[in-house]
């Protein structure tokens, strides 16, 4: 068996005898008990280290489940889910993204006893979430244990709003990546790339001008308050800090569309409106693409007729995650009409089962540091999603064989494979009323063209949700 050091910051008598018992019950003599802070605490002469701090208690066999996990996977620094008050907390598998923003799996760590020693070398900490951020840059494989081991009493430490921004920024410097630091309204902090990096938006809105009665009792066209809330929320020059960055509408309409309704839309819309015709039954792959090729601009925003923009700044939010080095596409928070569930935080796509919507219906707390975090998937729904226009075309734009279901999970593999991450930036908040598109169904076909991802989808970070 692999000796284990338990590093226990000390508390009150009665919240170390707790973690002290949790501890003895399942020791074996190759562990140890060390009282000590974590930073100026000795040095461990056991493989592992696992820091906790008084109140915390383990789970039985919670040491050699995760050593035997750490030993298994080669790893240098394991994280595990834990209970808060009784109620589990959950993590995705490894996401060294996600844990620069906030302490999403906790603070409860096992380090090697070099990687220990390495996070001292750089002296004091500004908080527990700091630790672990400097431990994860530094780690050469770390990972994420996916079983509940221990309960965690209180929350981590994540500092100041000013300490919380010098923990991400020091984790930029150790990186080598140049961007903003920008502390959220719920706690966390995210990153953004420097405004400019992409001067145009083509915005793709395929379109059969539904219409319906929306929540406040009276009926719309649904591409007509698309383009009025655009208007409202981007306007045809979006402003990013110092940044211009042209936009421009492509709307993809049926070869018979009335002239009339073309001329509502120009009216909603006081920028540059593109109009694309286009032939036969509809097939929304279809249409994306050939408003894709119909734009020059560089970014692809790919918008259903559907979906409405809440407030100003969710394109610059989502223009400024997908500028990061290394990510491929973006997709938003959605919201249903009633403004209160939740419709689309992110597409999982378990190695079993049909790829599904994360949380779909749940009640919106925009207050949880989880709803302003971007946080990554394998997918996230084309009814609103960006990525680079150069990417799309290279990876063959949507797949016109699905041309209902499907098509968008397709492409997001295509990208993430291809050219990097696809993150849900929850930062940015629209309306979907979805239930006015269609009524889903799903042919054997469409299920069969997920075959060809089967290895990918084993790599499905958010085994929260199915595993």
């Amino acid at each position: 068996m692999t000796g284990v050091t338990l590093l226990v910051v000390p508390g009150q008598a009665e919240a170390t005898a707790a973690t002290r018992e949790s501890f003895d019950v399942m020791a074996g003599p190759e562990d140890r008990w060390v009282e000590a802070d974590w930073m100026s605490g000795p040095g461990v002469d056991t493989p592992f280290a696992l820091l906790l701090r008084a109140g915390d208690r383990l789970d039985p066999g919670a040491l050699r489940v995760v050593s035997d996990y750490a030993v298994e996977r080669g790893a240098d620094l394991v994280t595990v889910d834990h209970r808060v008050e009784g109620r589990a907390r959950r993590a995705p598998r490894w996401m060294p993204q996600l844990l620069a923003q906030l302490p999403v799996s906790g603070r409860v760590v096992l380090l090697s006893a070099g990687l220990l020693e390495r996070v001292r070398a750089l002296g004091p900490v500004l908080s527990q979430w700091d630790l672990l951020v400097r431990a994860a840059d530094l780690a050469e494989h770390p990972e994420h244990c996916p079983a509940v081991l221990v309960e965690q009493a209180g929350p981590t430490t994540t500092g100041s709003v000013h300490e919380r921004l010098e923990t991400v920024r020091a984790h930029l410097r150790r990186t080598g990546e140049d961007a903003l630091v920008v502390p959220t309204s719920a706690g966390g902090v995210v990153t953004r790339a420097r405004p400019g990096w992409a001067r145009s938006v083509g915005v793709v809105v395929p379109t059969a001008f539904a219409s319906r009665t929306i929540e406040d009792g009276t009926e719309h066209v649904l591409v007509h308050l698309l383009l009025e809330a655009l208007a409202r929320t981007v306007g045809p020059t979006l402003l990013d800090l110092d940044a211009e960055i042209d936009v421009e509408v492509v709307l993809v309409v049926d070869a018979s569309c009335p002239q009339d309704l073309l001329d509502r839309c120009s009216e909603a819309w006081p920028g540059r409106l593109r109009v694309v015709r286009t032939e036969g039954d509809f097939n929304y792959a279809r249409a994306v693409n050939a408003g894709a090729l119909a734009t020059g601009a560089e970014v692809l925003l790919l918008l259903n007729d559907d979906v409405e923009p809440l407030e100003a700044g969710w394109l610059q939010e989502m223009l400024g995650a997908l500028g990061r080095p290394g990510t491929a596409a973006v997709g938003a928070r959605l919201l249903l009409g009633d403004r209160r569930r939740l419709q689309h935080i992110g597409t999982v796509c378990p190695p079993e089962g049909l790829p599904m919507h994360a949380r779909i219906f749940e009640v919106d707390d925009p207050t949880h540091p989880m709803a302003q975090a971007d946080v990554d998937y394998l997918a996230v729904t084309g009814a609103c999603l960006a990525c680079r226009r150069q990417d799309f075309l290279s990876v063959g734009g949507m797949d016109e064989s699905l041309p209902l279901n499907f098509n968008d999970v397709d492409l997001c593999l295509k990208l993430g494979v291809d050219h990097g991450r696809v993150v849900c930036v929850n930062a940015a908040r629209l309306i979907h009323r979805e239930s006015s598109t269609r009524q889903v169904r799903i042919t054997p076909e469409e299920e069969a063209s997920l075959d060809r991802w089967r290895g990918v989808v084993l790599r499905d970070p958010h085994v929260e949700y199915w595993g």
